[in-house]
């Protein structure tokens, strides 16, 4: 009974995450509880469980009384003050982890890597939903070899890449080719054992992807972010 109900929990949370990658739920729409309890065929007690889980990713708002929204995409400030941190933490990290990189890590990061070589370009919610998640693993994973607990728990307090993802519809294609090959050159600087290298390679990548996502604020990306707003129904409790 408890495996069944973490298995609809489990349901709930991948219909909803979908249904906002694919802006079925589009930025600033409240989410419904009964209706994803209906189209999960599940009770709202489970359908709850899997909005809060959501919640802690930053997908989803919550106001006490007022329900679930998905949250708003970042903006141009937003994502320009996500892309500071990340160059303050990620650099230091890589060249931490360059004195401490055994074969076996260098095998877990490769693997990363051929698993977002194997994700289509186009923006397919299953493929770039693995793309996000092996790349998400790549950096979360030169955290934990970098050996600083606290900078790697407030690394995944981010969900960098989970936001990221978002844009991919608004964007068209996914960045499989080129961020690939920027971790290649990351992990070739780590198997040398070379920090210097390994920090250039991670700012190098870090200001390659700032400038794929540019586009984004430069397009009329804004639509997609204020067409929202609207309810889909009678939201219980």
């Amino acid at each position: 009974m408890v495996l069944h109900a973490r298995s609809l929990s489990q349901q709930a949370y991948d219909h909803v995450r979908r249904s906002i990658f694919n802006q079925t739920l589009r930025a600033g729409e409240r989410v419904v509880i009964d209706s994803i309890a209906q189209e999960v065929g599940t009770g709202i007690g489970v359908v709850r469980e899997s909005l809060f889980r959501l919640m802690t990713e930053g997908l989803l708002d919550y106001r006490p009384n007022k329900g679930f929204r998905v949250s708003p995409l970042l903006d141009k400030n937003a994502m320009t003050e996500l892309y500071e941190v990340r160059s303050v933490l990620e650099p230091s990290a890589v060249m931490w982890a360059a004195g401490q990189m055994a074969a076996d890590r260098l095998t877990g990061l490769r693997q990363t890597i051929e698993e977002m070589y194997a994700c289509s370009e186009q923006p397919v919610y299953e493929d770039y939903i693995a793309f996000q998640e092996a790349d998400s693993r790549f950096h979360r994973l030169l955290f934990h070899y970098a050996g600083n607990q606290t900078m790697e728990r407030l690394y995944g307090s981010l969900y960098v890449h989970l936001h990221m993802a978002r844009f991919y519809e608004v964007l068209k294609r996914v960045d499989v080719i080129a961020g690939c090959e920027e971790h290649e050159e990351i992990v070739r600087a780590l198997a040398g054992g070379d920090p210097a290298a390994a920090r250039e390679s991670m700012v190098h990548h870090l200001e390659a992807s700032r400038l794929r996502f540019l586009p984004v604020f430069q397009s009329d990306w804004c639509s997609v972010q204020e067409g929202g707003g609207g309810d889909r129904g009678a939201e219980s409790g």
